[in-house]
């Protein structure tokens, strides 16, 4: 029987390739290690829900009697068969409302939704609303696993330290154990700062995080390989294709890209069966 482990995908700040990760992830998973997933949408932005183009019939009627804001209700939500592997939970505008409601125990009700799906899934993950109150308290209460995306391109250091500061209030608060913590720069490029960063973030961030944060002192923080800024990715977006479909397609040279991404995957997994 599956036990599916919840890999929750979270930053303090927008735009650092949060969304585009997951959507290049989820391939992964699914197509080259075979996993059955649950891909959840937890950001009202809906941007990955955006990636995935799904159709907007379908869309509608999935939110009409089984929206993503049934969970905070304990009713029924409805999922989408994205592929044969993928079942997907499409983000919601009306998120907002439910994460700033005054409805008691809010911040459990992903943790409780999720415990009831687990064991039809190899692995839930769990792309996030960039919010550092109910929306990443929730997020991090259901999650077992951690991965932080990181923007090399103009490194925030305060906004990272806001996140960790976060994550280590709500372990502390809540006793809650997080098996691990995988940190992925993201955006890499070739320039003098995208290099400093991605030093920092190779260096000074588990430095800080082993230093700083007691209620993580059990929970181990990984550096992954990095992503790097690649026009193949704007252009997979713009086509609405993954970014392995895309390259396998259209643009074979770019195959370096792919096994970057099956090694972050496979890293993930890894953690994953070794708590399974």
């Amino acid at each position: 029987m599956r036990k599916g482990q919840v890999v929750v995908v979270a930053n303090q700040k927008g735009g650092v390739g949060k969304s585009t990760t997951v959507y290049a992830l989820m391939d992964e998973f699914a197509r080259t290690l075979g996993l059955k997933i649950l891909v959840i949408d937890y950001d009202p932005q809906g941007t990955l829900t955006s990636l995935l183009d799904i159709d907007q019939a379908l869309l509608a009627e999935c939110r009409k009697e089984g929206s993503i804001c049934n969970i905070f209700e304990r009713k029924d939500v409805n999922i989408i068969e994205y592929s044969d592997k993928i079942d997907f939970i499409p983000s919601d505008d009306a998120l907002n409302e439910s994460f700033y409601s005054s409805k008691p125990g809010k911040e459990l009700m992903l943790q409780k939704y999720v415990d009831k799906v687990r064991g039809d899934y190899d692995l839930i993950f769990v792309d996030t609303k960039p919010d550092l109150q109910a929306p990443i308290i929730s997020a991090i209460l259901a999650s077992d696993i951690i991965v932080n995306t990181i923007a090399t391109g103009g490194i925030e250091e305060d906004a990272t330290i806001k996140f960790y500061n976060k994550l280590d209030e709500v372990v502390d608060l809540y006793n809650k154990n997080i098996s691990k913590v995988f940190v992925i720069p993201t955006m890499l490029d070739t320039s003098r700062d995208a290099k400093d960063a991605l030093y920092s973030i190779k260096v000074n961030l588990p430095e800080l995080y082993s230093k700083r944060y007691a209620a993580l002192a059990n929970t181990p923080i990984e550096i992954l390989k990095p992503i790097p800024r690649r026009a193949v990715f704007k252009n997979a977006t713009g086509v609405k294709v993954s970014i392995r479909q895309y390259i396998e397609e259209f643009d074979t040279g770019k195959k370096d890209v792919l096994l970057d991404l099956e090694q972050i995957a496979k890293k993930i997994w890894g953690e994953v069966k070794k708590n399974g």
